[in-house]
């Protein structure tokens, strides 16, 4: 049996109200994002009053928001007039290390929460709650605009930052020489493995407005000698020249149909010893792998194959399902390495 034990000496009443209230702190947080707090606070503490004039807010509801976001830990106060970050609340400046400011515009903001607002249709129905409610997918969406697509690419960006010093502290991509990122987003993580091994060449293949930023970013990491952006669409092929090939969190995005597509054009590319490195979640499928999970491990890959159901045509598998994508797909499973966070790293091989 599944139980979160964190509730055992809490009212099931009160237990209840906090969960459904969750969803009011996500509101408070969306907008202390857009109105740019966290970067105000971030050499330091300020009056509300401060903040106030900064962010032409009216200094009264300002400080109620600030005061029930302190309340959850974002912000850290003595007096309810002046506030600074903290650890938590830190994560969403701008220029933090892992910053979520991008993940949280995106994920809080009025297209996909409108999305979410189709997920009783969603469950109803068996289709697309964002394409029910903005009409096409959200490839489609993105494509038709640009500025959601830089929202978005940017969002990826800041989450992948979230968990390759993990993949890297536990995956080892040495003697790897030319490690192509298929579906690679803005370079964030080809950018990582290349400053972990000096000896290593990087290709990110991506589609043409993500390609570019790639390449502006592979620039300002100073990798022009060693990594390049191509353009390209994983879903009809693959560069050939890797050694090593990467899917990290693409998968998740499509329908058994299409992760097979991207698998089998990633296998038509692999000669020799390459490999495809595929970082996904994994669902536990026993009641053994459950008790061996951190809960907050298990509410990342719960609440993510949600907001997968939403928002694409993937889902979150368990390994047994992917094993059966991989075999379907002409590859064979090399090894499995999970990391401190709830991505695992997949190592395959071409199966003949």
């Amino acid at each position: 049996m599944i139980h979160n034990t964190e509730c055992e000496n809490t009212k099931p009443t009160e237990a209840m109200i906090r969960i459904i209230c969750g969803a009011w702190v996500s509101k408070a947080i969306h907008v202390v994002v857009t109105l740019g707090i966290p970067d105000l606070l971030g050499d330091g503490r300020k009056s509300c009053s401060e903040l106030a004039v900064a962010t032409g807010t009216q200094v009264s509801f300002l400080r109620r928001l600030m005061w029930a976001l302190t309340i959850e830990g974002v912000f850290a106060t003595e007096d309810q007039q002046t506030f600074e970050l903290t650890a938590i609340g830190a994560t969403l400046r701008r220029d933090a290390p892992e910053s979520l400011r991008d993940w949280a515009l995106l994920m809080l903001g009025d297209v996909h929460q409108g999305a979410w607002g189709e997920l009783l249709y969603g469950v109803q129905t068996g289709k697309s709650a964002f394409s029910r409610r903005h009409g096409r997918d959200l490839w489609a969406f993105c494509r038709d605009d640009p500025s959601h697509a830089a929202m978005f690419d940017k969002a990826m960006a800041g989450f992948t930052q979230t968990y390759i010093a993990n993949v890297l502290a536990t995956f080892s991509f040495s003697g790897m020489r030319r490690i192509i990122d298929v579906g690679g987003g803005d370079g964030s993580f080809i950018i990582g493995i290349l400053k972990a091994n000096a000896l290593a060449h990087g290709v990110v293949f991506e589609l043409p407005h993500v390609a570019k930023a790639a390449a502006y970013r592979i620039a300002a990491a100073g990798l022009t000698d060693r990594c390049v952006s191509i353009v390209g669409d994983a879903l009809v092929e693959a560069p050939f020249g890797g050694d090593a090939y990467i899917l990290s969190r693409v998968l998740h995005d499509w329908d058994d149909e299409h992760s097979r597509r991207l698998l089998e054009n990633c296998r038509n590319v692999l000669s020799g010893r390459a490999r495809l490195v595929v970082i996904e979640r994994i669902v536990p499928a026993t009641s053994d792998e459950i008790a061996a999970m951190r809960g907050e491990i298990l509410s990342d890959i719960a609440l993510t194959d949600l907001n997968m159901m939403v928002m694409t045509s993937g889902r979150e598998r368990t390994l047994a399902e992917y094993q059966r994508l991989f075999e379907q797909a002409g590859l064979r499973l090399v090894r499995v390495v999970p990391t401190r966070t709830a991505i695992s790293v997949i190592e395959l091989e071409r199966a003949g």
